[in-house]
């Protein structure tokens, strides 16, 4: 098992030296006779997140820190997106791309130029703090990614 989306074209390499051997790689999406894929339904958190944020936001706008364009990140926009306009249905998902998984400084970058679009709310499929420390100091409120981030936003945090 390959657990990250980084390990999909080295699984398909060794795949190849190992024909008997069977693999499967978490959310990609390339295959081969010897190599599966498979997915969590990350999407549904993301879902009842847009739904809360739905129900949050003064302004009708929010943001998300993007990673990388990959399905399992399209399909988590798209699914906030959904809940989020289930009770707004003009609301408006602004989107930074940042092209990384880890990057502080693009992500609070990315947070600061949401905020100043009218994002009230910060949502995030990245994994350092900075969104959640940006939403912090300028008073918004965020969701983290991936573990509690309430030791960054005490008061900007909505869940994690």
């Amino acid at each position: 098992f390959t657990t990250s989306f980084g390990y999909m074209d080295p699984t398909i390499r060794v795949a190849k030296q190992f024909p008997d051997v069977y693999f499967e790689h978490s959310t990609g999406y390339k295959r081969a006779d010897n190599v599966a894929t498979y997915n969590a339904r990350f999407y549904e958190g993301r879902y009842v997140a847009g739904v809360i944020a739905g129900h949050m936001s003064k302004t009708g706008t929010i943001g998300y820190i993007a990673s990388f364009p990959i399905p399992e990140v399209v399909r988590g926009i798209n699914s906030l997106t959904r809940g989020f306009r289930s009770v707004n249905p003009n609301g408006k998902v602004k989107v930074v791309w940042v092209n990384s998984w880890f990057d502080p400084g693009k992500e609070a970058d990315a947070a600061t130029s949401l905020l100043d679009q009218g994002a009230d709310i910060l949502l995030q499929h990245t994994d350092s703090p900075a969104p959640m420390q940006t939403a912090q100091r300028r008073g918004a409120l965020a969701f983290g990614q991936a573990s509690n981030m309430l030791a960054f936003g005490e008061k900007a945090q909505l869940s994690a």
